[in-house]
């Protein structure tokens, strides 16, 4: 505790802070903080106060859902802290959970935040396409045991780049949202039974990279065609894009400023 108390007395003018956070998402509901839930953000703020003594707000770059994971969540806070930032992410570590991890921490301008001085994602999705089941992968891929055409998927997501209303995209009803987005590409990589599915894009809505993704599988599947993915979109209905792959094969891998 002593170092705690250290800690208290060197505190002093407050600063911005910037921070990268990578988390195992299996067992968090999500990044927000959630009054009766573990999630991401609650975990980080309680961990501040406490080795500080005070009530920190972490802002995220962006909400994860449940069982989402992160390589690259980038989350600001104010801090009045005096000590080498090196130390201080240690600390930090040394008293959070297994399933997250401070990669970095530096200082930045004031006006920087997060969430509103982003300008670009990039979201990962992975997929396990084999018959047989791996047990050790369910909190990390989707198990898809169905064979899949990729160079159709390939083709079918050039319908979706560009700046586009992605209405039909969303997974509940935002009427009163803009939903128009910008998706500046989407790399579909697979080797032996693993499927990346990779998108850039300038930001998403709530589910938007899932139903992305569920529907390209949809065309890989032969279930809708390329040109039928791109009527989903023109027609921006949330009833038209059907399937929404599942959270746990969906990684947050970036996040650019």
């Amino acid at each position: 505790m002593l170092l705690f108390y250290l800690l208290l007395k060197w505190f002093g003018n407050m600063k911005n802070y910037r921070m990268t956070i990578e988390y195992d998402g299996s067992k968090f509901y999500g990044w927000q903080k959630l009054n009766d839930k573990r999630t991401v953000q609650k975990e980080i703020e309680r961990i501040f106060k406490k080795i500080t003594y005070q009530n920190i707000r972490v802002h995220g770059s962006g909400r994860t859902d449940k069982f989402v994971h992160s390589i690259g969540q980038v989350a600001s806070f104010e801090m009045d802290l005096k000590i080498p930032l090196e130390k201080f992410k240690y600390i930090l570590n040394k008293n959070l959970a297994d399933d997250i991890f401070i990669k970095n921490i530096e200082e930045v301008n004031k006006e920087f935040h997060a969430r509103f001085s982003a300008k670009k994602k990039t979201y990962r999705y992975k997929i396990y396409n084999s018959i047989e089941k791996d047990v050790f992968l369910n909190n990390y891929y989707y198990h898809f045991p169905y064979e899949l055409d990729i160079d159709k998927m390939i083709e079918a997501s050039k319908k979706i780049i560009g700046k586009k209303d992605f209405r039909s995209f969303v997974a509940k009803s935002v009427n009163k949202e803009n939903t128009i987005r910008t998706i500046e590409s989407i790399t579909i990589i697979k080797k032996d039974s693993f499927i990346d599915i990779v998108i850039i894009g300038d930001g998403f809505l709530y589910k938007m990279v899932r139903t992305i993704v569920g529907n390209l599988i949809d065309v890989g599947r032969g279930l809708i065609t390329a040109d039928e993915l791109e009527k989903i979109i023109n027609e921006k209905d949330i009833k038209k894009a059907k399937f929404t792959a599942p959270a746990n094969g969906l990684y947050l891998e970036k996040v650019e400023y």
